[in-house]
C-alpha cells in the first residue's frame, strides 16, 4: 500500500535508486514475494482493507499500479506480461 500512495506523489527515479543501492552497498531483490505470491498479497490486503474505517481502493487496482511504478526494475518478463494492463 505505501508504494501505491508514494507512485502518487512521486516519480520513479530508476538511476537513483541504483546510486543509493550501490553506496549503501546493498542490493535489489528480484520481486519474487511480489510477483509469485499475489494471491498471499490479496488475501492480506482485504482482511484489512476496510479496517480502521478508511475505505481503501480494490486490490486489483494498487496491484497494477505498483507494478507499472515499479516496471523499470521488475524482470522485463513481468512487465511485459501486463503491459495492456489485462494480466497480472
Amino acid at each position: 500500500m505505501d508504494l501505491y500512495y508514494i507512485s502518487k506523489v512521486f516519480e520513479f527515479d530508476v538511476q537513483k535508486i541504483y546510486s543509493t543501492l550501490k553506496c549503501s552497498e546493498r542490493i535489489m531483490g528480484d520481486f519474487q514475494g511480489f510477483l509469485q505470491r499475489k494471491e498471499d498479497l490479496r488475501h492480506s490486503y482485504d482482511k484489512f482493507r476496510f479496517a480502521g474505517g478508511v475505505n481503501k481502493p480494490p486490490f486489483d487496482a494498487v496491484y497494477r499500479e505498483v507494478k507499472i511504478y515499479l516496471k523499470d526494475v521488475l524482470p522485463k518478463e513481468a512487465s511485459k506480461e501486463d503491459a495492456d494492463g489485462s494480466q497480472q
